[in-house]
């Protein structure tokens, strides 16, 4: 064995050493199925590296110089491809904890800060009701004044809300599922008739076959009526609001189409799209509801009342999918 093959057998145990390190290593640091792949990568080069050793020495070239070289720069050069390989996975993995740390982090940030501005709004809200009890005569302006500030707690309270189920849809830990349309509709009027006890709020649903109206979805698809409820609300042009919910079109064998009317300011043609966009639009509520749909295979857009112009309300029109019952 001349200087050459000693250097390249040198060479050649370093980096499996190193292989093997990184191989430890990766699956010492973390349980992801990567370091298995990556392992499992390694024993292979390092088996086929051996197999051309071998190969060159049943061929007997292993006098031959060109040759033998040409079998070991080959073994070697796939050893080193296997230690860049494994040390880039080493690194990828440490990003990876790196970005789940973060992620974990951040969450925990989120729901602390979420239930701390929840419990102040709550104050915030009950304090206002004893105030409102309090004065007797407040005039038209106090009045006026009072009813702002309540809406403006009752939507930072809605966007906190938001926030938190905007997290959970974009977890993907939410799975469809068959749920009854109907009881998510009366949860929602439920809901914003709490939160807006000051505006006489009522939801009409025309005479269908609510019992057959069963979707594919989950119970975070009575976010979507309630921010659309509360958008009618925050747009109405009278003292009272009121919304109706009817079939669009005839329900098919694969989607349910509703339309939600409102009596509200409208949404003009330029703006029937941006109103869906969190940063341009209607902020994250609409935003949300836009979300939630698209995760379960549904659709939303917003029209005009038929053989209106746009400031005499607007139609909502949701999509979602049909369960298919005994699947």
């Amino acid at each position: 064995m001349d200087a050459i093959d000693v250097v390249l057998l040198i060479i050649s145990v370093a980096i499996q050493i190193g292989a093997v390190y990184l191989s430890w290593k990766l699956i010492r640091r973390s349980t992801r199925s990567l370091p298995w792949v990556a392992v499992t990568i390694a024993l292979l080069f390092m088996v086929l590296r051996r197999i051309l050793s071998l190969l060159g020495a049943s061929l007997e070239i292993e006098d031959t110089i060109a040759y033998f070289a040409a079998f070991e720069g080959l073994g070697l050069m796939i050893s080193l491809l296997l230690f860049v390989g494994l040390f880039y996975s080493a690194q990828f993995i440490d990003h990876l904890d790196e970005v789940e740390r973060s992620r974990e982090s951040a969450v925990f940030m989120q729901d602390l800060l979420a239930h701390d501005i929840y419990n102040y709004n709550h104050s915030a809200l009950t304090c206002l009701e004893l105030l409102e009890a309090d004065i007797e005569d407040r005039g038209p302006k106090n009045d006026q004044l009072l009813q702002t500030l309540r809406e403006a707690i009752i939507a930072n309270t809605l966007l906190v809300e938001n926030v938190r189920n905007l997290s959970k849809v974009q977890s993907g830990t939410l799975s469809p599922q068959p749920i009854k349309l109907k009881p998510l509709i009366d949860d929602a009027e439920k809901t914003v008739q709490m939160a807006y006890q000051h505006v006489p709020f009522s939801v009409e649903m025309k005479d269908i076959d609510w019992d057959t109206m069963t979707i594919q979805g989950h119970d975070i698809l009575r976010e979507v009526f309630i921010n659309i409820f509360a958008n009618a609300i925050k747009h109405r042009k009278s003292s009272q609001t009121r919304v109706i919910v009817g079939l669009k079109t005839d329900s098919t064998e694969r989607d349910v189409v509703l339309s939600i009317k409102d009596h509200g300011k409208g949404v003009p043609d330029e703006e029937k799209e941006a109103v869906f966009n969190r940063h341009t639009g209607g902020g994250l509520g609409l935003s949300l509801v836009r979300t939630i749909l698209t995760t379960f295979d549904g659709l939303i857009w917003v029209e005009d009342h038929p053989g209106a112009d746009y400031s005499k309300g607007a139609v909502f029109s949701v999509k979602m999918p049909r369960a298919v019952l005994g699947s």
